[in-house]
């Protein structure tokens, strides 16, 4: 995610990607509190359809004659396409990207962390950021990059909190490679919101360019996560912890020191979003 822009309430805020799972969340959450919002989509309104506000602009292209006149002053760049599989083309993931980590030494990844991107997903991604660093170098615009986990909640697509809700709402058996010991620091939806409204808030007091990680206020074994979610949903399914590692298993703990000392982020536990998660599906 890349936030670039000046702090002004009275000036639109255009978001990409705007009407997938991350970006229509923001959009509600900034139409809740009457910003003016640019939504960018592609190819039809997604998770925004059915929504009508008056200060929602729907747009499906860099027009620039159009964008000079909607007084945009702040950019959330959150337009990307997930990964089918690792092999997904350079030039898919390029047309609309431009996870930049793969492994870190001590299995844990913090800003300063040295990147080594090992799709092509990834590499747009790193490629996208150092291009709005390099381009916007000279000028006066702040620039905020936000690293994400995993993000779960309502409507999102992939991921282990779905993968084993479903399993676990069948009551089918789940079972979790590397003996379900591989760590992870997820983060719910309305936590990932809310560091994009901290760096939005904070916009004033930040340097120049900036990356923030972000995630869960702590990690969980794999394992753990899916006994939790079948706790959580009474299921009747039964995790086995299998000894078969995956090529692509390794450590993912999310080091948030940073954002929690300049932007006072305090995001929820794991344990806290799956309850979340869970009340929420259910009611959809």
């Amino acid at each position: 995610m890349f936030l670039v822009g000046l702090f002004n309430t009275m000036n639109a805020i255009l978001v990409t990607g705007a009407t997938g799972f991350l970006g229509s969340s923001l959009v509600k959450r900034l139409l809740l509190d009457r910003f003016k919002v640019i939504a960018l989509y592609r190819g039809r309104h997604g998770f925004l359809s059915g929504v009508n506000d008056s200060n929602l602009v729907f747009i499906n292209s860099f027009d620039v004659s159009k964008l000079s006149t909607l007084n945009i002053k702040t950019i959330y760049h959150l337009a990307s396409s997930i990964p089918s599989n690792d092999h997904s083309s350079y030039g898919y993931h390029y047309d609309s990207n431009v996870s930049v980590f793969f492994k870190s030494d001590n299995n844990i990844f913090s800003e300063n962390t040295c990147v080594n991107p090992q799709t092509n997903y990834g590499l747009t991604k790193y490629i996208a950021e150092k291009n709005i660093q390099m381009e916007l170098r000279s000028s006066g615009v702040q620039i905020s990059i936000i690293r994400f986990p995993s993000i779960f909640g309502l409507n999102n697509s992939c991921g282990i909190i779905k993968a084993f809700y479903k399993l676990a709402a069948r009551n089918d058996d789940i079972y979790v490679y590397d003996n379900g010991e591989k760590f992870r620091s997820l983060i719910y939806i309305d936590d990932a919101i809310d560091i994009l409204f901290r760096v939005y808030a904070n916009i004033n007091s930040l340097n120049k360019f900036e990356i923030f990680m972000a995630g869960s206020n702590n990690y969980l074994k794999v394992g753990y996560i899916a006994e939790t979610l079948v706790d959580q949903l009474n299921s009747k399914s039964k995790v086995y912890k299998i000894n078969e590692h995956l090529d692509s298993s390794f450590d993912g703990i999310v080091d948030i020191s940073k954002a929690k000392k300049k932007l006072d982020f305090n995001p929820s536990s794991i344990e806290s979003g799956v309850k979340k998660y869970i009340s929420a599906m259910k009611k959809a």
